[in-house]
């Protein structure tokens, strides 16, 4: 796992948006933790066994951290942010019951001429998730250590 701000030379985007409900939610791929859902979250996963941790990726900034991987292996704790992939765009992780008011695929194109795809999209946050590693337990201590 890595910071979410990593990304060579440049912060994340950031984007203003207006959201939608989604009439059918997508499928769960991945989550977001911001503040302190990012805090219990990671403690989640640390009481959680090897195995699963194996199995899931992810990046971590400050008070983030967002995670890729099954629906069965996310851990859910309040105030985490579902997310899940748009069919017409691959390189993009949107809330699984929200939709932008920009077409997704348009939104993938302009946000991947700064920053290299994969990404997660939330209201107020473009999160890079190419750099997104397998969970280590020493890495997600270490987080936990500087945030606690």
């Amino acid at each position: 796992m890595i910071a979410a701000d990593a990304a060579p030379g440049c912060p994340p985007p950031r984007l203003e948006l207006t959201w939608h409900v989604r009439e059918r939610p997508l499928p769960v791929r991945g989550l977001c933790a911001r503040a302190d859902a990012a805090t219990r979250l990671v403690e989640r996963l640390l009481a959680g066994d090897d195995a699963t941790l194996a199995r899931l990726e992810g990046v971590a900034g400050v008070a983030i951290v967002c995670l890729r991987g099954a629906a069965d292996d996310l851990p859910w704790v309040p105030g985490v942010e579902f997310l899940g992939v748009d069919p017409v765009a691959s390189g993009l992780l949107l809330p699984t019951t929200r939709r932008p008011g920009v077409p997704a695929d348009l939104l993938l194109r302009a946000l991947a001429r700064r920053t290299t795809p994969p990404l997660a999209l939330l209201p107020g946050l473009v999160v890079p998730l190419a750099a997104a590693r397998a969970l280590e337990r020493p890495a997600l201590a270490a987080w936990l250590a500087g945030v606690t």
